[in-house]
């Protein structure tokens, strides 16, 4: 889950940076439209990761009560 989720935030900083490189080359529709894929693919990325701790974090609360 984890390397899904950096495979996210990898080619979302992929997109942000191809906008910057293209600057203005690029319309402005374009850069807007690669924002907010970018932004769409770190937020996937974030919700990946949260259930990758609150997964963690109740195993240890669990393991915790036991002892």
């Amino acid at each position: 889950m984890t390397s899904s989720a950096l495979k996210l935030v990898d080619e979302a900083a992929a997109l942000l940076r191809k906008g910057i490189s293209t600057g203005s080359d690029s319309s402005e529709k374009a850069r807007l439209e690669a924002r907010k894929k970018a932004h769409t693919l770190l937020s996937k990325a974030s919700t990946s990761l949260s259930d990758v701790l609150d997964g963690s974090a109740s195993i240890l609360r669990k393991v915790i009560n036991k002892i």
